[in-house]
């Protein structure tokens, strides 16, 4: 037995013409006539391709993440900005790094306090503003996860940064001047929104932009061709360059940034004595090992401006076939799937 709009679809779906004693008969049945009969009803949620796409696109602006979004697949970024659709809900994970990137705020908001300390007494005063904030945290989540095990989880990533930020730096780090900074960035008329997580004074006139990876590391090979290499998928760190050296704030106020490094911090491993760092330096080395720092080239810069505007013209010119790349939350990768996989007609799978 069918529901009556399980009916319509199915009928609808054979695109076949309704004659004039069909439709009364569906009409007694009680049946939607003006749903079969139009052409486009029962297909999939949001049909794309040929004329089904739409001829433009007006969006205020853009963000890092949306962008990121398109890359992996444009179909993707489609749903997940989609207004009809209701948003994922925040998953552990999400949860945990926001909590995570809270208390790093948190440590270096209150920088000149703990600074001027000799390192043991440093380790003391940020375990103790740790344990200020990770009671609540574990409160929030207690009836959606383990509590110990949470604790653990959390315990160790702080616990290495903690180690990291109170011993030596492989680079010279003189503090920090900015923390969680907004930016607007104009590219070629393009509007595009965001927020750094950390800005470090290097010396000389120069800063070392920081984005805090709350998840497993990843190699400087793995790093180098996500960021900028020739088939790159996130321009996070590219957009950051750029907003340094050419974006304001919400004020309107130029940053200002001269950029020296874009670093990854993942502390969640502990590698050669520190946390895993992925350092692209610009202008010159700094003299690390191959691991952990790469001399990020002029045409790596534009080459990841360049993917940045392509994405921007796919979005304005509505451009969004499904075209997933085996990456993290598309219905191609072994690792993840993806959140809108129950309604788009795709259907990709990972390779065999």
């Amino acid at each position: 037995m069918l529901l009556a709009r399980e009916a319509e679809v199915l009928i609808a779906a054979q695109r076949g013409p309704l004659d004039d004693a069909t439709n009364q008969r569906a009409s007694a049945l009680g049946l939607d006539v003006s749903f079969l009969a139009d052409p486009f009803a029962g297909e999939p949620f949001e049909p794309y391709g040929r004329d089904r796409n739409p001829l433009s696109v007006n969006i205020d602006h853009f963000s890092p993440t949306t962008l990121n979004n398109y890359l992996k697949c444009p179909r993707l970024y489609w749903y997940s900005h989609h207004p009809g659709l209701v948003a994922e809900p925040r998953s552990v994970l999400m949860e945990r790094g926001g909590f995570l990137h809270e208390v790093l705020e948190d440590f270096h908001a209150h920088e000149p306090e703990w600074r001027p300390l000799e390192s043991d007494r440093q380790r003391e005063w940020l375990e103790e503003a740790l344990g200020r904030r990770l009671d609540q945290y574990l409160s929030r989540m207690e009836g959606v996860l383990d509590r110990k095990r949470e604790e653990h989880q959390v315990r160790t990533v702080l616990s290495n940064y903690i180690r990291f930020a109170t011993g030596m730096q492989r680079v010279r780090r003189l503090g920090t001047v900015a923390l969680e900074r907004r930016f607007h960035l104009q590219l070629d008329g393009a509007e595009i929104v965001g927020k750094i997580d950390r800005i470090n004074d290097v010396g000389d006139g120069q800063v070392e932009v920081v984005d805090y990876k709350t998840g497993s590391g990843k190699s400087m090979r793995w790093a180098y061709e996500s960021y900028f290499g020739p088939e790159l998928s996130d321009v996070q760190l590219a957009l950051y360059y750029l907003a340094c050296r050419f974006g304001f704030d919400d004020d309107g106020v130029p940053l200002g940034f001269k950029p020296r490094f874009l670093s990854l911090w993942y502390p969640k491993e502990w590698v050669w004595g520190s946390i895993r760092e992925v350092i692209f330096s610009v202008g010159q080395p700094a003299g690390l090992k191959e691991y952990r720092e790469r001399l990020l080239t002029d045409d790596d810069l534009e080459r990841s401006r360049a993917v940045v505007m392509e994405a921007i013209a796919g979005i304005r010119a509505g451009r969004f076939e499904p075209a997933p790349r085996d990456l993290a939350g598309t219905c191609v990768s072994r690792f993840s799937s993806c959140p809108h996989s129950s309604i788009c007609p795709y259907g990709g799978q990972p390779p065999e």
